[in-house]
């Protein structure tokens, strides 16, 4: 068996292994005449990056969309749970909320029949800034939605 430096694991693991990677998921319940989202934003003054490694949603007989919006939403659901052990909290935070006017400017859009299975490793990376959150919300009104984040941070 050959030894293998901590200095060579792959970037990912150093950071899960120093309890750096987080995951948490939220679902916003469907509201009348209201845009469903869920959202992960590094609150403004946090002293860290974060990298968002994966995304999941339940997005799947409606259209969505992946829109940077730096303000919080209404609702704070929590900060993630590091990957090892879940022991560590995040600094970056998850919001739910139900708007009646969508807002921040879309980067990506899910078609509808599709669930996002964002992997960022292989798509190109979000990275959120202190001060910065990206959303996932619903195009149709009055429809729940199930969004689960997976993240790093970096200091």
């Amino acid at each position: 068996m050959k030894y293998v430096a901590r200095s060579d694991y792959p970037q990912w693991l150093r950071l899960a292994l120093g309890n750096n990677v987080f995951s948490l998921g939220a679902t916003q319940a469907a509201v009348a005449a209201k845009f469903s989202l869920v959202q992960l934003l590094n609150p403004p003054g946090s002293l860290v990056t974060v990298v968002i490694l994966g995304v999941t949603d339940g997005v799947t007989a409606v259209a969505g969309e992946v829109r940077w919006n730096n303000t919080a939403g209404a609702t704070l659901i929590g900060t993630g749970k590091a990957t090892r052990g879940g022991v560590a909290n995040s600094s970056a935070q998850v919001y739910t909320d139900a708007q009646t006017a969508l807002a921040g400017t879309v980067v990506q859009n899910i078609l509808a029949g599709d669930s996002l299975q964002l992997s960022t490793l292989q798509s190109g990376l979000y990275v959120l800034d202190p001060g910065v959150g990206i959303q996932i919300d619903l195009t149709i009104v009055n429809t729940a939605l199930t969004t689960n984040f997976l993240w790093a941070e970096l200091s």
